[in-house]
């Protein structure tokens, strides 16, 4: 319990960072505890709340062993920190901390079971009036004993530094309960013998599940540190809490433990051992920028002269150093240089966005240009959301928009299926004249065909005056996807009439769909015109998508033709072809050729070892599986991720090995996820084992209850048992509402057409058919 107890400060004075040093120590910490930082334009407002969070998370990390980037820290409405990290089981019973931060000092505090206030106070001398003069500003917060103690302390230090420290006891309560700036404070009175046997009275009664204790940290600083009982925390603490009830016997062990002297670390002390050497080389590379702006500006590859640094890739470190030359030679506030930052962190593949934001928020004035580098940077980041909120955000401020950016936001809404969106987006292109632009008309037309809208996006088709190479071909990949064979055969006729040549990029979405939808007789059709245009490039990628086109299809022996015609394979028309035996069974022919792909000097990927083990596992060849498995990392250099393991799984699983299966998913050094439990669960389905489905369904609970597909195989596995209560049972724990099983569905091309018949269809589905 005791380690529980801890108690850090840093002294703010001893750290003069370089502003590529504070936004170092801004970028260490989660994005969301970044903007109430930046938000302050005095530096030293800055150094005292970067520090105040990373005294939280490295207090988190040392105490409770937590990982410096998965710890979660949240806030109350009225402002307490508290840990999130719910699901991480800790030895104490309520760990909580607290921290203060005014003047040259920032602290922290924690306690195991007992709730913690701190308040860290600064002597300020006011310039404008004397002492008497400053305190009667808040003589209504003080009790009529502590007015007199402070008025009556001696010369104008004296009462200063008694009024400073009833104060910081007064914080420190109000810290340590969790209520917001609406408590009096005037309600506390507190009593003490020569700033010892400190006691507090609340509304006139005395309060004996408190402690409290005042010291000076180093000169005209003290700190205070209050330890309550759970019970007085508000109600929006109570609920972050781990447990409010305790015994008196429990609590008095809590309220007893010792107090600890405050532990005076640097601001080096608070940064991960991992990011250290980063910090320390950043602090030499500043240092030299300083010294001489000619080193600075090679390092940044003469970057006021071009563009060719954003055309370059650069690790995020690379990055960082980067930006923090910029800040050190003084060009950070230049815009054209901002821009150029900008669009580093934004265009990187690696996880930037937070520091593109950090930048953002910095300009003065952000451009159209600035506005579109952040929406397509969200896009290129998966996070279709997160840019969309981004420019609704600018929206609201007035700011420009160009064709450019409606293109992002397309892209956005399409990628996150909201019609809605689009359609008024739709209406604002129209609204201010963007409607007759034929890249956005395109892109109105893949939004409409990937939200489920192909008529409304047909719509646009047939109203465009001008139609490109690339509007036929997202029109015809659009029909082609939804198995809409026909109306994709004749937007191709069409589009030959109108003299516009189809080339190898209108092809690839095209088959790509074919191969989604089984449309074989399109994808025939579609190769055969292939080899009848000369202006279409055969060439490797082709190829490769012809291959999977007829794998998907099941159509083997085309695909083997095809691979045989590319001339020079690389590892994608190896996989493909690979994977086109595995999933159809082929486990011989697929072993035979990975074989071929190792003699011809082509190094396997990670898609190659899915397919490869996909292969052993639908052909029962374990021992092959065993063996590529554990060939991955020895020979080809991989590391095993989910896929290959759920590989493994399913290849034990129909092999009927289920204690070895279930075990290698124990041993798994990664966690395994609902899928690969999931494949166990139906091998134990299909081998009749009741009594391990019972212990995976009991797992599969614990991660994803609610999927109704657990509960179904369930429910057979107890049928196939003749067990049919526990049958009745599991099927009754499915929520009607919540859980409804998408009906199965089977596609059959009839007169070049794609049906898809619906097996048991709801009521209306069968009126409709």
């Amino acid at each position: 319990m005791e380690r529980g107890v801890q108690r850090w400060a840093v002294n703010l004075a001893r750290w003069d960072p370089s502003e590529a040093q504070l936004l170092f120590c801004i970028f260490l910490l989660p994005p969301h505890e970044r903007p109430p930082i930046t938000k302050f334009l005095n530096v030293e407002d800055k150094k005292r709340a970067v520090v105040s969070r990373m005294l939280q998370y490295m207090l988190v990390h040392e105490v409770l062993g937590i990982p410096f980037k998965e710890i979660t820290i949240g806030r109350t409405i009225e402002g307490k920190p508290y840990l999130e990290n719910s699901g991480v089981k800790f030895d104490f019973p309520n760990f909580n901390f607290n921290t203060s931060h005014h003047g040259d000092y920032a602290v922290i505090a924690s306690e195991p079971q007992c709730l913690v206030g701190v308040d860290v106070v600064s002597l300020e001398i006011p310039k404008k009036e004397n002492a008497v003069e400053f305190i009667k500003h808040f003589s209504s917060y003080f009790a009529p004993s502590e007015w007199n103690n402070i008025i009556s302390a001696g010369t104008s230090i004296d009462i200063l530094v008694e009024f400073h420290r009833y104060w910081c006891l007064k914080e420190a309560f109000t810290k340590a309960i969790g209520v917001g700036l609406g408590y009096s404070i005037a309600r506390l009175e507190f009593h003490h013998t020569n700033w010892n046997d400190i006691r507090v009275q609340v509304d006139g009664e005395d309060s004996d599940d408190c402690r409290f204790w005042l010291s000076e940290l180093g000169k005209r600083n003290w700190v205070c540190v209050a330890r309550c009982h759970p019970k007085r925390a508000v109600q929006s603490y109570k609920r972050t809490l781990w447990r409010i009830d305790f015994d008196e016997e429990e609590h008095n062990r809590a309220l007893l433990l010792p107090n600890r002297e405050f532990l005076l670390l640097e601001v080096e002390d608070l940064i991960p051992k991992h990011e250290k050497e980063a910090y320390e080389s950043l602090r030499k590379k500043c240092s030299a920028a300083y010294a001489n702006e000619g080193d600075a500006r090679e390092m940044l590859g003469e970057m006021p002269k071009g563009f060719r640094l954003v055309k370059q890739k650069f690790t995020l470190r690379q990055i960082k150093e980067v930006h923090a030359c910029l800040i050190a030679t003084g060009k950070s506030s230049n815009k054209f240089q901002q821009t150029k930052i900008l669009a580093l962190y934004a265009s990187s593949p690696l996880n930037t966005m937070a520091f593109a934001e950090l930048v953002f928020c910095q300009m003065e004035k952000p451009d159209t240009f600035s506005i579109n580098t952040m929406i397509k940077g969200y896009n290129l980041h998966s996070d279709p959301q997160k840019a969309l909120q981004f420019y609704y955000q600018m929206r609201r401020r007035s700011m420009a928009s160009d064709n450019f950016t409606i293109a992002f936001v397309l892209e956005s809404m399409t990628s996150a299926l909201l019609i809605r969106n689009g359609k008024g987006m739709h209406g604002q292109m129209i609204k201010f004249g963007f409607e007759t632009s034929t890249v956005l008309k395109t892109n109105l037309i893949q939004m409409y065909a990937d939200c489920g809208s192909i008529d409304d996006g047909s719509k646009v088709f047939d109203e465009m005056t001008r139609k490109d190479l690339i509007s036929w071909s997202t029109m015809m990949a659009a029909y082609a996807r939804l198995g809409r064979v026909r109306e994709a055969l004749a937007l191709l006729e069409d589009m030959k009439r109108e003299e516009i040549t189809p080339n190898e990029y209108t092809m690839v979405p095209l088959l790509r769909a074919c191969a989604q939808t089984s449309a074989l007789t399109l994808g025939e059709h579609l190769h055969a015109y292939i080899g009848r245009s000369p202006q279409i490039r055969r060439d490797t990628h082709l190829g490769n998508v012809l291959v999977y086109m007829y794998a998907a299809c099941g159509a083997l022996d085309k695909a083997v033709n095809v691979f045989n015609e590319i001339e020079q394979k690389d590892v994608l028309s190896w996989s493909t072809m690979i994977g086109g035996f595995a999933v159809h069974g082929h486990g011989e022919e697929a072993l035979s050729l990975f074989a071929q792909m190792k003699f011809a000097g082509v190094k396997p990927n990670d898609a190659t070892l899915v397919s490869v083990l996909q292969a052993c596992s639908h052909a029962g060849l374990v021992s092959e599986g065993r063996k590529h498995f554990d060939l991955m990392k020895r020979e080809y250099g991989l590391r095993p991720k989910l896929e290959h393991y759920g590989c493994i799984v399913d290849m034990l699983g129909r092999a009927g090995l289920l204690p070895e299966a279930h075990e290698f998913i124990n041993s798994m050094p990664i966690p395994p996820n609902a899928i690969i439990w999931r494949t166990l669960l139906g091998a134990c389905n299909a081998h009749g084992d009741t009594k391990r489905a019972e212990m995976v369904s009991k797992t599969l609970q614990e991660s994803d209850c609610d999927y109704v597909g657990n509960h179904v195989l369930m429910s057979n596995i107890y049928c196939k048992a003749g067990r049919w209560f526990d049958a009745e049972r599991t099927r009754n724990m499915i929520n009607p509402i919540a859980n409804k099983k998408l009906p199965g569905e089977s596609s059959i091309e009839a007169s070049s057409n794609v049906n898809d018949e619906i097996v048991n269809p709801p009521l209306h589905l069968q009126i409709e058919v």
